[in-house]
């Protein structure tokens, strides 16, 4: 934990020293799209840390800063997912040779919120119209876990799952676009990749891998430092 802390103070400073004097605008983003698990996340095999997470949705809320080459922003997101019961389902009836005769049922969905503080650089406006960012960022995420049962008539309960809640530290970067509508407004649209492993009592750990593709709507909230 001390170096995760060394590390993130050492970027808040690099960045207040890199914004400081400069003319930089704020703002707030509203943004919203599909979430894709990827990896072991959305590994559809019994075995190891899988966790048969389905395609989801997501929605997000920015506010920060930017100048002319760097930026920084408050960022909060919720993600929910599915849990592909029938092929965890269909794996259990295969690896016992069964046809239809092992039910798996779930109960919820996965949910991850996220609270984060995320830096990065951008390119000078084209045209006063689009800029790009890239950022990295870290912070708290907190997430829950459906209620999945498999049950045999014969045996019972193959596996009993209850639902659960962690929190742990996420990492994420990513890259977004805006488009400039007026001095006061912009479309943007952003890619984001992020991860984090969650340690759960009642499945142990599994690790959340998710992108995010986003369409977003952008408020300039005014200028600071304007010569």
């Amino acid at each position: 934990m001390g170096l995760f802390r060394s590390v993130i103070f050492t970027l808040i400073l690099f960045w207040s020293l890199a914004l400081y004097g400069q003319n930089t605008k704020s703002y707030i983003s509203f943004e919203s799209g599909v979430t894709m698990p990827y990896d072991l996340f959305a590994n559809k095999i019994m075995g190891g840390y899988s966790g048969f997470a389905n395609n989801g949705f997501h929605v997000n809320l920015q506010k920060g800063s930017y100048s002319r080459y760097f930026f920084y922003n408050l960022f909060a997101g919720y993600n929910i997912m599915s849990f592909d019961n029938k092929s965890l389902e269909d794996d259990y009836n295969k690896n016992a040779g069964l046809i239809n005769e092992i039910k798996v049922t779930t109960t919820g969905n996965y949910h991850l919120f996220q609270g984060l503080l995320r830096f990065g650089i951008k390119t000078p406006e084209i045209k006063k119209k689009i800029a790009i960012f890239a950022n990295v960022g870290t912070g708290y995420a907190r997430a829950s876990i459906p209620k999945h049962q498999a049950y045999l008539a014969e045996y019972g309960y193959l596996r009993n799952t209850k639902p659960a809640s962690g929190g742990t530290v996420l990492f994420t970067t990513g890259l977004m676009a805006y488009y400039n509508i007026d001095p006061f407004s912009a479309f943007s649209i952003s890619f984001n990749r992020s991860s984090a492993n969650f340690i759960f009592k009642s499945l142990g750990s599994i690790d959340f891998q998710i992108y995010e593709l986003s369409i977003g709507y952008i408020i300039q909230l005014g200028n600071k430092n304007e010569k």
